[in-house]
């Protein structure tokens, strides 16, 4: 395995005459680690890898302190993925149900994972978050495909009005587990003429799958060249690091139940049990016991009557 594929990290583009911006992510080491993690079955691999792809691609696109979420919320057996990743890079993600897997008999007797299967109709929620807004920005679509690449082309284009190009590539070694994962992202700056994506798109359909591709190249624009041809680009030099990062703590645990009011929090303490809870994204577990839980609502409650004073 070449040495550009084992870098988790954004690189990003724009084309000499300003018609378009391209980013290009490697998450091989983040998907195999949170993969790993959840101990998923290769479906719920492979479309829990694109997610984290897709997420790291979008965010690559924001500016700094914001984050971006993807919630692919379909019928299908993975019962849901999320995928969140941050400017600075930091990614996380989980799936309802990680032992999933589903492998369609192709005509040529081939067995091959049904990704768009296991997620199934249903939405795609985007949340952005912005600083110095107390709420964040929620968008949904329909998801298009369930193949996530196209569902969140689909998104850009209905929600932003971005022409865009979304390409996502997972290999997975002979156990399962991810060989290599990354992706590419190109948008179109306005006032462009739309006729470019469909010449894009031509040329990637030209092109080898981009998983074949990741680990044979030498340079993230090799990649990008696959869909650009011979469009000259030119490096932003915003590149950085992407890595798995959960931001789960006992404190914003206790932070959580403190939110939930004084009554709720009363009740939870009638039933002299600790609250115990399992972070969905890194497995870690957490434990407040009940003489914590009495300091939080004495807390509470200490708040309420200074506010009413």
């Amino acid at each position: 395995m070449n040495h550009f594929s084992e870098i988790d990290r954004v690189y990003r583009y724009y084309s000499t005459d300003l018609a378009l911006r391209a980013a290009v992510v490697i998450t091989t080491k983040a998907s195999r680690q949170i993969c790993r993690q959840l101990e998923t079955t290769p479906s719920a691999t492979v479309g829990l890898s694109r997610a984290l792809t897709g997420a790291a691609l979008l965010a690559a696109h924001m500016s700094e302190n914001q984050q971006i979420g993807l919630h692919f919320n379909g019928d299908g057996p993975i019962a849901g993925v999320f995928a969140e990743a941050t400017y600075e890079g930091e990614l996380r993600a989980w799936c309802g149900n990680p032992q999933v897997d589903v492998i369609r008999q192709q005509q040529d007797s081939e067995a091959r994972l049904d990704v768009a299967e296991a997620i199934g109709k249903g939405i795609l929620t985007v949340v952005r978050s912005v600083p110095f807004e107390k709420q964040p920005r929620v968008s949904t679509v329909q998801m298009v495909t369930s193949q996530v690449g196209q569902d969140i082309a689909y998104y850009l284009e209905q929600s932003t009005q971005i022409p865009s190009l979304v390409s996502l590539g997972v290999m997975l070694a002979d156990d399962g587990t991810v060989q290599c994962s990354g992706g590419v992202l190109i948008e179109l700056m306005p006032g462009v003429n739309d006729g470019l994506i469909p010449r894009l798109e031509a040329q990637a359909a030209k092109a080898p799958t981009l998983s074949s591709q990741i680990e044979k190249v030498s340079d993230p624009i090799e990649l990008l060249q696959l869909y650009t041809g011979k469009m000259t680009l030119v490096s932003s030099d915003l590149t950085h690091d992407l890595q798995f990062r959960c931001r789960c703590s006992q404190s914003r645990l206790e932070r959580s139940l403190a939110l939930l009011g004084g009554p709720e929090l009363d009740e939870l303490i009638k039933t002299r049990k600790d609250v115990e809870a399992r972070c969905q994204f890194c497995g870690a577990s957490y434990t407040i016991k009940i003489e914590r839980m009495e300091q939080l609502l004495a807390e509470i409650r200490s708040e309420d009557s200074t506010s009413k004073s």
